[in-house]
């Protein structure tokens, strides 16, 4: 019956399995382990990567949500108006962007699995392309940004520092309340 079921609709459990690995309870939890493991681990590296990681996932998170409510689109299922960006794509992306840039080897697994989440998400009906791309490329500013910022590993230079990116809510064109202004600072 479970067999007969996944092949009727492969879909749901795609998306549910990808829901369930970029939620929040999930990238909390693993922020949670990773940093703990950090802390009493023997390797620079390694612990200079949970620090990053816990760092990127955090203020990703939080730039995240604060672009959510102020752009408030509507998800394809029409179940709320928290669409964009994808924040389980701008999350696996935070994490595996830390991750690949502190252990090269692992590019391939990291972006693939990130890729798996993001992907998972319109399988899902939660999310646009738009929002999945948005968010992975949000994600990734945000990872690469805290690496570089904290100085671990040297990066090329030209890379937008993100603690010089500002989003605050705006009233928007219309005058409606429902915006965003983002400012870069040089």
């Amino acid at each position: 019956e479970g067999v007969a079921y996944f092949r009727k609709h492969p879909h749901k459990h795609f998306g549910d399995i990808g829901a369930a690995m970029g939620g929040g309870i999930a990238i909390g939890a693993l922020t949670v382990g990773v940093f703990s493991a950090g802390r009493v681990a023997r390797g620079d590296n390694f612990r200079a990567c949970t620090y990053d990681m816990s760092q990127a996932v955090i203020v990703n998170g939080v730039y995240t949500q604060v672009l959510k409510f102020a752009i408030r689109r509507e998800r394809p299922d029409l179940s709320n108006r928290q669409s964009f960006p994808s924040g389980h794509a701008s999350n696996a992306f935070a994490a595996a962007t830390v991750v690949a840039r502190h252990y090269r080897f692992l590019r391939v697994p990291v972006y693939g699995l990130a890729s798996f989440i993001a992907i998972s998400r319109m399988a899902a009906n939660k999310h646009y392309l738009s929002d999945i791309v948005a968010g992975a490329g949000f994600g990734f500013g945000v990872g690469r940004s805290v690496v570089r910022r904290n100085g671990r590993p040297p990066d090329k230079p030209g890379t937008i520092d993100v603690t010089k990116v500002f989003i605050v809510p705006d009233t928007g064109p219309s005058g409606d309340g429902r915006g965003a202004a983002i400012s870069i600072a040089f």
